[in-house]
């Protein structure tokens, strides 16, 4: 995952979520499918991806 200057409209998705806006290639799209994405702050703070597929192993938790 890297930061980019310029969003490339033929390469790239824009979802808004709030205030957030979360900007992804399109070849990574179905990957993220029915996960939740959050970010955790302090020291170790950052992003996770965790399945969020309703029945699955977590069953609408974050795992």
């Amino acid at each position: 995952m890297t930061l980019e200057e310029s969003v490339q409209e033929e390469k790239d998705v824009v979802e808004e979520k709030g205030t957030v806006k979360f900007v992804y290639d399109k070849t990574i799209g179905s990957y993220l499918e029915n996960k939740l994405i959050d970010f955790h702050e302090g020291p170790r703070g950052g992003f996770s991806i965790t399945d969020n597929a309703p029945g699955g192993p977590c069953d609408g938790c974050s795992c």
